[in-house]
């Protein structure tokens, strides 16, 4: 990576920040790294302006007014690199400050990787981070004829298009399914033995940081709940659920993984009433 550890690499960089007499956060690469490699982060209205030598980046609220800012891009040298920070006044970065005026940080983390990962503390040496594959197995009380699948989930970022909640098998069931085109988008469907047999319309939510999602398969039936509403209630040609063994968290069984934050994760062995999963996914 650009930290002078022989490998030119793609390179996140993250810090969690919170607005204090100043509220605008810049983070730049400023040497090994293309020109242009920042971005303004506003901690009040999460508003990003990056320049164009970033491949990507991110504003997620982990709460109480924190964030977590990330900025990425690909290192283009080996040589040691610098990561800098200003607080802007709300005009420019060049400006005499008073001696009291800030922002609250914490928890920078530099790593090679093509998104930012969870924070893992580090000293005087990088370490490798053990895996986040989170999974829960499932026994005898899988329900081949219906099931609620729930998910509590603040995304980071969607790159392109995987899996919220997965299983064992891509080739089984694929339950929950993000995508990035438009923001962050969800649809909820079925693959049987291959082939997709059922697939809602893409559900696109902008409008809240993070997501109560369930999941409810039934014979002949499909339903999706997002926030409090019902944004799915369509007829499917799945009789019976194909076994599931395993309920893969924010990942794929190709190995695909979602970056983002699961808070909560449940399976009922049966399908929810509508004023069950109303009062769920409530926020």
């Amino acid at each position: 990576m650009g930290g002078g550890d022989g490998d030119i690499s793609l390179d996140p960089y993250s810090i969690y920040a919170k607005a204090a007499e100043r509220s605008i956060l810049v983070i730049a690469f400023a040497t090994q790294f293309p020109a242009n490699s920042f971005a303004n982060f506003n901690l009040l209205t999460r508003a990003i302006t990056a320049g164009g030598g970033l491949v990507s980046s991110s504003v997620t609220s982990m709460g109480n007014g924190w964030y977590r800012c990330s900025i990425t891009s690909t290192a283009s040298s080996t040589a040691t690199a610098t990561i800098v920070h200003y607080l802007n006044n709300g005009s420019s970065i060049l400006y005499t400050g008073d001696g009291i005026s800030g922002i609250y940080i914490w928890g920078t983390q530099l790593e090679a990787s093509s998104t930012p990962s969870p924070y893992t503390p580090t000293q005087a040496t990088s370490v490798t981070r053990a895996s986040d594959a989170v999974s829960r197995v499932l026994g005898d009380e899988f329900n081949p004829s219906e099931g609620s699948f729930y998910i509590e989930y603040t995304p980071n970022k969607l790159t392109g298009v995987g899996a919220i909640l997965g299983t064992n098998s891509d080739n089984t069931n694929l339950i929950l399914h993000g995508d990035d085109s438009a923001g962050f988008g969800i649809d909820t469907r079925t693959v049987s033995g291959g082939v997709l047999t059922y697939s809602s319309p893409l559900i696109t939510r902008l409008d809240a940081p993070s997501f109560k999602i369930l999941s409810v398969l039934e014979q002949g039936r499909q339903k999706l709940f997002i926030n409090g509403d019902k944004v799915v209630d369509a007829p499917n040609t799945v009789t019976s659920y194909q076994p599931i063994s395993e309920i893969l968290i924010l990942r794929r069984a190709n190995g695909v993984v979602e970056t983002g934050i699961c808070k909560d994760f449940r399976y009922y062995p049966r399908a929810l009433s509508e004023s069950e999963c109303l009062a769920l996914t409530k926020l």
